[in-house]
């Protein structure tokens, strides 16, 4: 009786690890094309295949989330060290970050607080019901998809260690 409980334990455990995983997995996947999307930057619109030609690292993160908040500062290096570099095909790095908030005060202090100088940054503060967070299947953050200079996803939850070899073989 005891080695039957431990098999159905085990199986459990197996059933529920798999359940985890796919309620988290995104919606995309390494190869597929990155959906387009618009939103408000300081008042203009501006659509994420407006900046194809780049190497762009989309994150999905939250001011409320303690992962996030720590690799913020490897964030603000790889865009300090990578941004304004010469890439053999892509014009430039960029990171767009979409916030999974609930409120604009704390998001903004985030920002500022941690430094995270690059120009793109948006939520429209309905959290994970956000329209680009159900359309990339956003179910937990912090979530990134490194997308190439065609709009094409690269990786999806790539190293910050992954993104800087990538991009370090990418320069002219």
């Amino acid at each position: 009786m005891f080695r039957k409980s431990r098999v159905i334990f085990f199986l459990l455990l197996v059933a529920g690890a798999l359940a985890y995983y796919l309620y988290h997995k995104p919606n995309y996947a390494s190869g597929d094309k990155a959906a387009d999307f618009v939103m408000d930057i300081d008042g203009r619109e501006l659509s994420l295949s407006s900046l194809r030609g780049n190497y762009i690292l989309l994150d999905f993160w939250g001011s409320w989330c303690p992962p996030c908040l720590k690799e913020v500062p490897d964030l603000v290096s790889l865009y300090t060290d990578y941004h304004d570099k010469k890439y053999t095909s892509a014009d430039n790095f960029e990171i767009v970050s979409i916030g999974i908030e609930t409120g604009a005060e704390r998001w903004k202090s985030a920002i500022e607080r941690m430094g995270m100088v690059w120009p793109y940054h948006y939520s429209d503060f309905k959290r994970f019901k956000s329209p680009i967070a159900l359309d990339y299947g956003v179910r937990s953050i912090p979530t990134k998809f490194l997308i190439d200079p065609q709009g094409n996803i690269l990786s999806v939850n790539p190293s910050i260690a992954s993104i800087r070899k990538l991009l370090r073989s990418k320069l002219q």
